[in-house]
């Protein structure tokens, strides 16, 4: 959590979910209650799918979809190619330690699925 007690895991989640309180999304996130996992997720896809959701990776696509269903944003959005170019915090561009990939996706498995869902 952050000097201000709060994550960033499951930012999504948490904004379009049923649950506001980080610890409690982050806990569902990580639960062995598949079921409960599951009615979160269909939720959130339910809530999501009536949403115009920019994808910045998908730029072009994106705007194509907000010219269509609300164009008077899509004239004032630019496509310009954002880079992380890393070491923004302490200086420091190391490579992940070994296992971090996976336990940083493993906490994040609700918006991992909410965005191979938005794609």
């Amino acid at each position: 959590y952050s000097v201000y007690n709060e994550g960033c895991n499951n930012e999504f989640a948490r904004v379009f979910g049923s649950y506001s309180d980080e610890t409690t999304v982050n806990t569902l996130a990580t639960t062995l209650d598949e079921r409960a996992f599951k009615e979160e997720i269909d939720r959130i896809k339910d809530r999501v799918s009536q949403c115009v959701v920019f994808l910045q990776h998908r730029c072009q696509d994106s705007v194509r979809v907000l010219d269509h269903y609300v164009p008077w944003l899509a004239s004032s959005v630019t496509c310009k190619r954002r880079e992380n170019k890393g070491g923004v915090w302490g200086g420091r561009s190391e490579p992940l330690q070994e296992g971090a990939e996976e336990a940083i996706l493993y906490h994040n498995r609700l918006d991992v699925q909410l965005f191979a869902f938005l794609e």
